[in-house]
């Protein structure tokens, strides 16, 4: 059985930064929206206005 890859559009990618930004923890972000640790970091990275920690 394989995974689907899932593909997520560019103003959801900005939604979860802002939510990161705004204080939510990337683990319950990961968990609430079944989104892997790795891709909300590279989102950060590529759309945050914070520094990434």
């Amino acid at each position: 059985m394989s995974k689907e890859k899932k593909s997520y559009n560019e103003e959801f990618k900005k939604t979860i930064v802002s939510l990161y930004e705004s204080g939510k923890k990337m683990a319950d972000l990961s968990r609430e929206y079944g989104i892997s640790h790795t891709n909300i970091g590279n989102w950060i990275k590529k759309y945050g206005n914070m520094q990434y920690q």
